[in-house]
C-alpha cells in the first residue's frame, strides 16, 4: 500500500526555515534541515520550492518584516531615533536573522534597498527633517548607516559590553546630532556663500 503523501503549505515551511535560521543562522539552511524539521524526507520541500534561492528569498525577506517590526517599536519619543534602536536592538535581540540579513553574504540586494528607501521615507516624513534636501537627507542616512552597523555589530561582537536599550539610544543619540550638526553646517554654509556670490563678495 503506497504511504500517504505528505504536503506542507509554502507558509509552513517558511515559518520552519525562519526558526531554523532564527536559532542556528543562515549557515544551516538547507532543505535537507528544513525537512528535519518538518519530520519529513526532501521531497515535499522540493514540491513547494523547487529553487532554494526563491526559497532563501523569502527567508530574508520574513526577516525584513520582523525587522520593520523593531523599527517601528517605541523607543524614544523620537520617530527617526527609533529607527536606528530597531536596527540595534534587532542585531542583539536576534542575532542570526540580523547577521543573514546584513553580514551574511547574499544577492538580494533589492530587500535591503527596500529597507533604506523606506528609512528615507520616514525620515522625509519627520518635521525635524523635512526641511532639508532628499541628497543632504540621504548624505545623513548614509552616514547614519554606517554608524547604526558598527554599533549594531559591536553589540553582537562584544558581548560583555553594556547593550542596555537605555546605552543605545544614548549612543545613537550622540552620533545623529552630531552627524545632523555637520549636515546642517554644509547646508548653512553652502547657502551663506551662494548669498555672497550673488551679492559679487566671492
Amino acid at each position: 500500500m503506497t504511504p500517504p503523501r505528505i504536503a506542507f503549505s509554502r507558509d509552513e515551511l517558511l515559518e520552519a526555515a525562519f526558526q531554523l535560521v532564527r536559532e542556528e543562522g543562515m549557515g544551516k539552511f538547507s532543505a535537507r534541515n528544513v525537512a528535519e524539521r518538518m519530520k519529513c524526507s526532501v521531497a515535499p520541500v522540493y514540491r513547494v520550492y523547487s529553487s532554494m534561492l526563491e526559497f532563501k528569498h523569502d527567508v530574508l525577506v520574513r526577516i525584513h518584516i520582523l525587522l520593520q517590526e523593531y523599527t517601528h517599536k517605541p523607543f524614544t519619543d523620537l520617530t527617526f531615533l527609533n529607527i536606528g534602536v530597531g536596527m540595534v536592538v534587532f542585531a542583539r535581540d536576534e542575532t542570526h536573522l540580523f547577521q543573514a540579513l546584513f553580514l551574511d553574504k547574499h544577492n538580494f540586494t533589492d530587500i535591503l534597498t527596500d529597507f533604506r528607501a523606506s528609512v528615507l521615507s520616514r525620515m522625509e516624513a519627520t518635521p525635524s527633517l523635512n526641511s532639508l534636501s532628499r541628497s543632504t537627507l540621504e548624505n545623513l542616512l548614509n552616514r547614519l548607516w554606517l554608524f547604526t552597523l558598527g554599533l549594531a555589530s559591536t553589540v553582537i561582537y562584544t558581548p560583555n559590553e553594556d547593550i542596555s536599550n537605555e546605552r543605545i539610544i544614548r549612543e545613537l543619540k550622540q552620533a545623529g546630532f552630531i552627524f545632523s550638526y555637520v549636515e546642517y553646517f554644509t547646508l548653512e554654509r553652502m547657502m551663506e556663500n551662494a548669498v555672497a556670490y550673488l551679492d559679487g563678495k566671492i
